[in-house]
């Protein structure tokens, strides 16, 4: 697999050096059209501008275009293809704990001790990065909640049901035995992560 994907790579980098070199598209005059050629050659692997990963198996860092070119970005973001979309009555619902420094502690100290049936913690890692010793070996990984870019995509409603429901397909369990207060506290707590 390693030999395909140092294929797949190397030929996508000379396919661009090629692109850029011998087919005449000038990034100052004509970044339209460049963008366009550029979005077809090269999100095979990489997002564009926030989309969905367009390859679940390959793994290239964001493109966004600025300044007459496409701009390298750390990539955080995860695809979660097996994570089921909220029913609509939930994805409507926002947090309706208001947001205080209490009500982000008290989320805190359910994330990283009280939660049951486990902290969060376990899985996710005492950042919310997803890197715990559990967390590697989850397929897939636990959702790293430190990712701005990904986060600010995913409604407060999503975020609720998904900790009731657990989400199938992933080592994600439900935590239905939670009250809802404190559901909500944790999900204030995880929006802190990606500030």
């Amino acid at each position: 697999m390693s030999n395909w994907r140092g294929m797949v790579v190397g030929g996508s980098f000379i396919a661009l050096v090629g692109l850029m070199l011998f087919s005449g598209v000038s990034f100052a005059n004509e970044s339209p059209h460049a963008k366009e050629i550029l979005k077809q050659t090269c999100g095979t692997c990489h997002r564009m501008e926030g989309k969905p990963d367009p390859h679940p198996n390959l793994k290239g860092p964001d493109l966004s275009w600025s300044d007459g070119r496409f701009r390298l970005e750390d990539s955080c973001w995860q695809s979660r293809k097996k994570t089921a979309k909220a029913p609509d009555e939930f994805l409507a619902r926002t947090n309706p704990i208001p947001e205080t420094p209490e009500m982000i502690q008290a989320g805190k100290i359910l994330f990283l001790k009280t939660a049951k049936p486990a902290s969060c913690a376990a899985c996710h890692g005492e950042n919310g990065d997803g890197k715990s010793k559990m967390g590697t070996a989850s397929v897939p990984p636990p959702r790293d909640f430190t990712c701005h870019s990904m986060m600010k995509d995913i409604p407060d409603g999503q975020l609720f049901w998904i900790l009731k429901n657990g989400s199938h397909g992933t080592p994600m369990i439900s935590f239905s035995g939670l009250p809802d207060v404190e559901t909500w506290q944790l999900i204030h707590y995880i929006r802190t992560l990606a500030r």
